[in-house]
């Protein structure tokens, strides 16, 4: 396996101690953790996370905001969205959604004002009011601050997501992801040979790598979890070595990164959940015909009924999993405010019948949550029949 690499992947530069550096495996934007040491140097790395990677993000940073991602560096940022009405939403790193714009009201009727607003968040709304009161003096601010509420609700309509996949910046960082695991597990990244030109050359074909929905390859695809996973074969009889990467089930490449390969035989699979980072144990098929590796390659990868089950399997989980999310985090406002009711904390004794009364109200409170999360399910299911 390799430790050091005497020059960066990407660019003739030799590595130094000064120039050495650490790379996602899979961009840790999306959820990936793993890292690759001695790959590309700084310059190569963040010239590709700006470039590359971002675009990656860009397509699947919507998926990671709802169902909510784990990164170890810094924290998701919000993403921007729209109703089908054609409403702005931010959604939050947490999984809540505030409208994207301030919106504030006045009424004027005689001598008469009345204003209203909403903000997107407390300390928004605090700066308003004491903006309003130096214009109305009038104005009480600590009344104000009283009579402001923070109200939630439930989406009634869709969101109206643009989805965009693949193109050649985000096939760039596809391509770098298969060659960074592929050095991660021996391969000298200068000998792939075939995408060379494609990672060099920004006027360069894709043909190195394409859209795989020709059929499905993951033998064991978990029902209730999405996934990040890249996969690498090494065919010495073919002389291919080839990759297959998947993020979150609707994108699915094929990257062949030599067709001179000349080492050993072998397969290697990394998948995770990047909810959790638990590492996920993947088979992959990876007796896929030379026609089918041909077809990917040629832009023919994507069968169209094969990606909508795919996408309305991805669709599905992310329901579900926001609908968890959402639970989880319900649930555990309700032992605050169970705690705060019944004037007891989470680490003292409680008397039997004051706990047989939290517990049965804290059962009510759940049940009326799945109800709602049910019924939200039910309605966006029914316009989605209706559409």
């Amino acid at each position: 396996m390799n430790t050091q690499a005497k020059y960066c992947a990407l660019c003739p530069s030799e590595l130094t101690e000064e120039n050495r550096t650490n790379e996602h495996i899979i961009p840790n934007s999306i959820g990936g953790w793993s890292k690759v040491q001695d790959f590309i140097c700084k310059t190569c790395n963040s010239k590709k996370g700006d470039d590359w990677d971002s675009e990656i993000y860009t397509q699947f940073n919507w998926i990671g905001a709802i169902i909510g991602i784990m990164r170890d560096r810094d924290s998701p940022s919000k993403v921007l969205v729209t109703t089908a009405s054609g409403v702005d939403y931010h959604i939050l790193p947490d999984g809540t959604m505030v409208p994207a714009e301030f919106k504030f009201n006045r009424e004027v009727n005689g001598d008469d004002v009345k204003i209203s607003f909403v903000a997107r968040n407390d300390t928004e709304a605090k700066k308003k009011i004491r903006e309003l009161h130096k214009k109305y003096p009038q104005i009480d601010v600590e009344e104000a601050f009283k009579h402001a509420r923070v109200q939630t609700s439930r989406l009634q309509e869709p969101l109206h997501i643009k989805r965009g996949l693949g193109g050649p910046l985000a096939g760039r960082s596809l391509v770098c992801t298969a060659l960074a695991f592929a050095f991660s597990k021996g391969v000298n990244p200068h000998s792939c040979e075939n995408v060379q030109q494609f990672l060099h050359d920004p006027t360069a074909p894709s043909n190195c790598c394409g859209f795989f929905f020709l059929r499905e390859v993951v033998l064991n695809r978990p029902r209730d979890k999405l996934f990040l996973c890249v996969s690498i074969h090494g065919n010495q009889k073919t002389g291919r070595l080839t990759a297959y990467v998947e993020y979150y089930g609707i994108g699915r490449w094929l990257i062949v990164l030599s067709n001179e390969y000349q080492g050993r035989n072998f397969v290697d699979t990394f998948a995770v959940d990047p909810t959790n980072q638990e590492a996920i144990d993947l088979r992959i098929d990876w007796s896929i015909s030379t026609n089918m590796i041909d077809r990917a390659l040629g832009g023919h990868g994507l069968h169209e009924e094969k990606y909508r089950v795919a996408e309305a399997h991805t669709m599905e989980l992310i329901h579900v999993l926001s609908a968890r999310r959402i639970l989880d985090k319900k649930t555990a406002e309700f032992r605050e405010v169970l705690w705060a009711k019944h004037g007891v904390g989470p680490d003292e004794n409680i008397p039997l019948e004051k706990g047989n009364a939290m517990v049965e109200e804290y059962i009510d409170m759940l049940i009326s949550e799945v109800d709602e999360l049910l019924l939200g399910g039910l309605n966006a299911a029914l316009k989605k029949r209706d559409a």
